[in-house]
């Protein structure tokens, strides 16, 4: 499901936005704008749309929020709010407002009339705490919060941003499953910014950059064992089907065709999961059961390099960026290996840190993003070189297509801005009415 627009209306109780959205195959959508005009806010509004995340519309000050979706169905966030005489503090969550929202109110509206409803406010919120209190799964430090009535905590509000037992007990309580259901339909993934910083400092002893190393062995790792458990699959049944296909015989130039298809299939293949095979010379008088071999091992091989594509996709975009001469290389044993032009192999944490961005980001991009969902993408220029900023737009857009994907990427690089233009629309100019 993608969107094809969104209106906000009196984001922060300052700013008031329209933004249409394309409806092609895939659609790219360039937010910019001066700081605090709520580019990264937009990002986060779409990514809440989570079963886990609902939490965030009561604590964002906002009128409404209204998306339309390109099955014609619209959901609208209506929020009443009164403040409360509480202090500012240092501890506020970013954008987050201060004061408590007295009411939120979801809306799904169909295209045939059908509404489903789902809500927030501060009764609901309390008596599902209560029952929260005395859940295993939840925490000491939020139970001491629940039994102290420190409803106004930030470490209560951060857990309730992400916690989909809260959601479900609100939605049990008050009988809104339906809404739920409906927004299961969206998918979306949150690349923030400052992803290698914030992550270098998590408790984990491991940069992102190794992360990517070990998930790639991994992936690697499970293409070859199903390589090998295919193939003896195969040969468990080669007599059987052999003499189930004793009528089919390709003539020598299919054959020859199947082979040279196969063989392209291979040499992709074994760039990737390292292999062996032996495609026999035509024969005539064995036609029948080299037909069977061809057409087996292509059908096999067109299956398994679904899961190469992916790394021909990922290796051909490294390779567009030079790496400084760099050479990258992929394997089951080792993952992903750096090798210089002397041919020296480089541990790969001593990459610049422009060269460790690309690849993480590149490798989220590819394989972790679901296919078919909304990407929202927070200032990608972070780290990046500028011939490198002038790639992104291009390689998000290639991604997209393949993935389809509907991108939507908030910047601050003027160079992203300028090659993202078509694409692009600025909060302050939005803001104002002006022209772009």
């Amino acid at each position: 499901m993608k969107i094809v627009k969104l209106v906000i209306e009196k984001l922060f109780g300052i700013y008031s936005y329209h933004i249409d959205f394309a409806s092609d195959e895939f659609s790219l959508k360039l937010i910019t704008g001066p700081n605090g005009y709520g580019k990264t806010t937009i990002l986060k509004i779409v990514s809440a749309l989570q079963t886990s995340e609902l939490y965030y519309f009561y604590k964002l000050r906002f009128n409404s929020i209204v998306f339309v979706f390109d099955d014609s169905s619209r959901l609208e966030i209506i929020q009443q709010a009164v403040n409360n005489d509480r202090e500012l503090t240092d501890n506020q969550l970013g954008d987050m407002r201060v004061t408590q929202s007295n009411r939120v109110d979801f809306f799904w509206k169909r295209e045939d009339g059908e509404v489903a409803r789902f809500s927030y406010n501060e009764n609901d919120i309390r008596n599902v705490l209560r029952k929260l209190r005395y859940d295993m799964d939840t925490p000491r430090e939020i139970q001491r919060e629940i039994q102290h009535k420190n409803w106004s905590s930030p470490l209560l509000d951060e857990f309730l941003l992400h916690s989909e037992a809260f959601n479900n007990l609100l939605v049990e309580k008050n009988g809104q499953s339906g809404f739920m259901m409906q927004l299961q339909l969206i998918r979306s993934a949150y690349i923030p910014a400052n992803r290698i910083y914030q992550d270098a400092f998590s408790t984990d002893s491991e940069l992102p950059i190794e992360h990517v190393v070990d998930k790639i062995r991994d992936k690697l790792g499970f293409v070859k064992m199903k390589y090998f458990t295919e193939s003896v699959s195969d040969d468990s049944k080669f007599i059987k089907e052999i003499l189930a296909n004793r009528g089919l015989r390709l003539s020598e130039e299919e054959y020859l065709l199947q082979r040279e298809k196969l063989q392209e299939l291979v040499t992709k293949f074994a760039k990737y999961v390292p292999i062996s095979i032996d495609i026999p010379e035509y024969s005539e008088k064995h036609s029948d059961i080299l037909s069977y071999y061809i057409n087996r091992l292509v059908s096999r091989f067109e299956g398994l390099n679904k899961y190469i594509d992916k790394f021909s996709l990922f290796d051909a975009m490294l390779r567009e960026k030079s790496f400084s001469n760099k050479k990258v290389t992929f394997s089951p044993h080792f993952g992903m290996r750096i090798e210089s032009v002397t041919g020296e192999f480089i541990d790969v944490t001593l990459l610049s840190s422009g060269e460790q961005h690309e690849v993480v980001l590149l490798y989220n991009l590819i394989f972790e993003v679901p296919d078919s969902s909304i990407l929202l993408v927070d200032e990608p220029e972070n780290s990046l070189h500028v011939a490198w900023q002038q790639m992104i737009i291009s390689d998000l857009m290639q991604i997209a297509k393949i993935k389809k994907l509907q991108l939507i990427v908030a910047t601050h690089s003027p160079t992203i801005a300028s090659y993202g233009r078509d694409y692009a629309v600025d909060l302050f100019y939005l803001n104002t009415g002006e022209s772009f």
